[in-house]
């Protein structure tokens, strides 16, 4: 009789040399082993920045997984692996919550709400050799966006202390810091996929 193929997704409940038990969308849990030929590979969101290989080690209490396996001996057969790696977020990123956990120094620059400001970043391939994109500094430390060539965003927000400045966009998705000197801000433009620029903006 052939080896039919199964998928499940689930959520890890324990695990041991050899196999991992997960507690499936329907609430069962059951227990996959694994063989000579078993892949292990990320997907998700955030898995393009993930360090390291994937493997039984990723396997942890609450790890999303997702299983393709065979039954052999009325027994499940996880032929591959996949380990669900979600984008960490703004309620995640080090850098976003440290900006906003920062005692206030002394206002060595006049606050940016209120003001707009026209930033680029450079681009290697590209129609033009910039990125430009003017951001309003909005109350509430809200902030709206819009790229040359597109649509106005809103969403979007910003944090100073002093003359330091941090934005981000789309959940931390992207984040532009730099240093406020005047009517300039120099800095850098960051994402989740690891690119990084120089960022340079001026006060409109």
């Amino acid at each position: 009789m052939p080896n039919w193929s199964y998928w499940r997704d689930g959520e890890v409940v324990s695990a041991a040399p050899g196999r991992v038990d997960i507690r499936l969308t329907d609430g069962k849990v059951e227990s996959f082993r694994f063989g000579q030929d078993t892949t292990f590979e990320f997907r998700g969101p955030g898995s393009p920045l993930v360090e390291g290989e994937p493997g039984p080690s990723w396997l942890k209490p609450g790890q999303r997984l997702g299983v393709s396996y065979v039954y052999r001996s009325h027994q499940a057969i996880a032929s591959s692996v996949n380990i669900w790696i979600d984008r960490k977020g703004c309620a995640r990123d080090e850098q976003w919550l440290a900006a906003g956990q920062a005692e206030a120094p002394a206002q060595d620059a006049p606050s940016l709400a209120g003001t707009t400001w026209e930033g680029t970043i450079p681009v290697q391939y590209g129609p033009e050799p910039v990125e430009t994109t003017t951001f309003e500094f909005l109350p509430k430390q809200e902030l709206a966006y819009q790229s040359k060539g597109r649509s106005r965003e809103t969403g979007a927000h910003w944090r100073q202390n002093g003359s330091a400045v941090l934005i981000e966009l789309n959940d931390c998705y992207a984040k532009y810091a730099g240093t406020i000197t005047g009517n300039q801000i120099e800095g850098e433009f960051s994402n989740e996929r690891g690119s990084r620029a120089p960022w340079t903006a001026h006060r409109k």
